[in-house]
């Protein structure tokens, strides 16, 4: 072979691939570049597909519920999921969209397969934490409207279209923390330590009263106490010293549910005429009864009628509690009445006097509880209303209100 001709293909042969390697790759990064660019293209005709079809939804919103679009809040779901929502002081509502299609969606969209029982079950479990019976048992129905909310840190669920008797008018609404939904739901929540924030804690900015029953226990104060745990209200109960062996049962529960336990005395009678070889019966016997059956000692007593004198008072180491409103519930024995009675009469800090001996008197309860909740009361029990009104009850005082 010319070495002369080998020497130019040795040379040319390489060139030629190299310029063929450069060609190829030209070639694809200018097709890797129009294929990029067509990504970039459509996407950002998807975004603004996407766009258009929330602004549609939020224009059919707004008009649907004559509010101004201005006023709507947009919140991702998940990837497929979008809520839009309006809050005012007065009522918040909302929808759910599916993300990418003029589509509404609902809250079953979210459940996760076979999870729909427990959700209900949840949020009922909540309603009842947080309200008492008479506003609970009404947004539990089928055909209460509910609106969510999608936080950052879980579910708050808006109640609409329902009416309470006696009637209660403010924003309602529980929220489901992201520990208790995250099985639940598929929802990007955000895990927290939140404690459950639909337990009501006792609030001493609020306005406050101490409930009190006396002359019991007896067969009416299991009524009462049903009532109370409706309303999330606690009581002190002054109990007399010969109801209690019979009642001892019913002396336990009211323990065993956070009520106050005190004195009325062993058998009813004034204590500024009973023989002085009595009387330490009539204040301490209730103490030892209570302790044989709950293991607590009593600090409270009210003397039969409100009789006291200093010598007593002095002599035995009791905080004495009278009352400030006192409906003549025993005079009456009008469940109306005593009702009308209470809550004229009624204001913050003050000793409520009842008789649970009475069956008017525990119908009467019922009437009594909702409307100090709608007017803002907090009902508890006469020590836990001197704790909040930064009072302490010192032995051998004598206390009719907290005012």
């Amino acid at each position: 072979m010319n070495s002369r001709f080998y020497n130019i293909t040795h040379i040319f042969i390489p060139i030629v691939l190299v310029v063929a390697i450069i060609s190829t790759i030209s070639f694809y990064n200018i097709k890797n570049a129009e294929h990029r660019s067509d990504e970039r293209h459509n996407l950002k005709q998807e975004e603004q597909e996407i766009k258009e079809i929330q602004i549609d939804a939020i224009t059919s919103f707004a008009k649907e519920f004559n509010i101004s679009t201005d006023d709507i809040t947009k919140t991702k779901i998940n990837k497929k999921y979008t809520s839009i929502s309006y809050n005012s002081p007065d009522k918040y509502i909302s929808e759910i969209i599916v993300t990418k299609y003029k589509e509404k969606a609902d809250i079953g969209d979210l459940v996760k397969e076979g999870k729909e029982e427990e959700l209900k079950s949840l949020i009922k479990e909540q309603i009842n934490l947080k309200y008492p019976s008479f506003i609970a048992s009404v947004l539990e129905k089928d055909n209460t409207t509910y609106y969510y909310e999608f936080l950052d840190n879980g579910i708050v669920i808006h109640f609409d279209n329902y009416q309470t008797n006696p009637l209660y008018e403010e924003k309602t609404s529980v929220k489901l923390t992201c520990e208790m939904i995250n099985s639940l739901l598929d929802y990007e929540c955000l895990s927290n330590s939140e404690e459950n924030p639909n337990i009501i804690k006792l609030d001493s900015n609020k306005k406050t009263v101490a409930l009190t029953f006396d002359d019991g226990p007896n067969k009416n104060t299991l009524s009462i106490l049903d009532t109370l745990k409706d309303n999330h209200a606690s009581a002190t109960f002054f109990m007399v010293g010969t109801n209690i062996n019979n009642f001892s049962d019913t002396v336990k529960r009211i323990s065993d549910e956070g009520h106050e336990l005190g004195s009325h005395s062993y058998s009813h009678k004034s204590l500024l005429h009973v023989k002085n070889e009595e009387l330490e019966k009539e204040i301490n016997e209730v103490s030892r009864l209570v302790k044989n059956i709950t293991g607590t000692d009593i600090k409270l007593l009210r003397p039969p009628y409100g009789s006291i004198n200093g010598e007593i008072k002095d002599k035995y180491p009791y905080s004495y509690i009278m009352w400030s409103v006192d409906p003549e519930d025993w005079r009456y024995k009008d469940a109306a009445i005593v009702r009308e009675h209470v809550l004229d009469k009624v204001e913050d800090g003050d000793i409520i006097l009842l008789h649970d001996i009475h069956f008017t008197t525990a119908e009467s309860l019922k009437l009594i509880l909702p409307e100090l909740y709608i007017r803002g009361y907090q009902v508890v029990s006469v020590s836990k209303l001197a704790e909040l009104k930064g009072r302490t009850l010192a032995p051998n005082n004598i206390y009719r209100s907290f005012k």
